[in-house]
């Protein structure tokens, strides 16, 4: 099966004792959570997932040729499977081991749980990968200029890259961040960045604080919404 887009449909149960069956994909993507079905009943499911080589993180191994599917769940129970190649928008991940499709137990990056929360008419090519900050994702040949190879018209883009720039300097930490938003607007791509810890409070300096709403004098109570305040006589 070459590398692309490919969408699962299931048929779970119909076995003479009740089922319950969850499915990975490649590198312990998580597809279907948790799917119970009574004895003697089906229940049809479907998913897409995105094939490629590696099949995990971008500068990790490379993982088995095709499509792997690991049936899963306190009582797996399959009765049919149909695997048809499609095209389909695309969510694209940048980040970092927080993000990426962690090889080994108990580890795991959003990216790798956020297929199962999808309708199958939507794939998540998942480009983070640990340790990268964003300087060395932007450089990478593997990572950003691949994954921006791979942005169609309208895709959406999630960028989260902080966690590993803890010694990047501001100025550069923004510029990074530019490149990669302009690079997907240039794709027709849409950037979104969620950086998870930004290195944006310079040493020495507190952050600004929040603003804080007037105390009530004691013993008056508010106005309330709509109401005139009482006139003396």
């Amino acid at each position: 099966m070459a590398p692309g887009t490919y969408r699962v449909r299931l048929l779970l149960g119909g076995g003479t004792q009740p089922g319950s069956t969850a499915v990975t994909a490649e590198t312990r993507r998580t597809m279907l959570a948790e799917t119970p079905d009574a004895a003697g009943r089906t229940v049809r499911r479907s998913f897409t997932v995105d094939v490629r080589d590696p099949e995990g993180e971008p500068t990790g191994a490379p993982g088995t040729p095709g499509l792997d599917l690991v049936l899963g769940g306190a009582a797996p129970q399959l009765a049919s499977v149909r695997v048809e190649r499609v095209r389909t928008p695309q969510i694209l991940l940048a980040g970092d081991s927080t993000v990426c499709d962690q090889p080994g137990e108990p580890y795991a990056g959003w990216g790798q749980h956020l297929p199962q929360y999808l309708a199958d008419r939507l794939s998540v090519a998942n480009y983070a990968d640990s340790g990268e900050g964003s300087q060395s994702f932007l450089d990478n040949p593997a990572l950003f200029p691949a994954l921006r190879a791979r942005i169609p018209h309208g895709d959406l883009v999630l960028i989260q890259l902080a966690h590993n720039d803890k010694e990047t300097d501001r100025d550069t930490y923004r510029a990074n961040l530019t490149a990669m938003t302009e690079g997907v607007r240039a794709e027709g791509g849409r950037p979104t960045r969620h950086p998870d810890r930004p290195p944006l409070v310079q040493r020495g300096r507190h952050p600004r604080q929040r603003h804080r709403a007037p105390r009530q004098r004691p013993g008056r109570r508010p106005a309330r919404r709509g109401a005139h305040p009482r006139r003396r006589a």
